[in-house]
């Protein structure tokens, strides 16, 4: 019996530590989309507001786009 309650022990620790792994990875991931997403969003509304303030001046628009 006390072989089985060690076994059954040895094995969640097994799978809490590469679970806690994974998850830690798994959020890692999740931020940096997450980051580049917020990045992305900033970075085309600079662009929209640069567009209405500078109608006029097309190579400004296209040198914001080539970045």
């Amino acid at each position: 019996m006390f072989y089985k309650t060690y076994c059954f022990a040895f094995q969640k620790r097994l799978f809490c530590t590469v679970k806690a792994a994974v998850l830690q990875r798994k959020r890692a991931a999740f931020a940096l989309s997450k980051r580049s997403y917020h990045f992305l969003r900033e970075l085309s509304l600079q662009i929209r507001e640069a567009i209405k303030k500078n109608k006029a001046d097309k190579d400004y628009f296209i040198c914001l786009v080539l970045i």
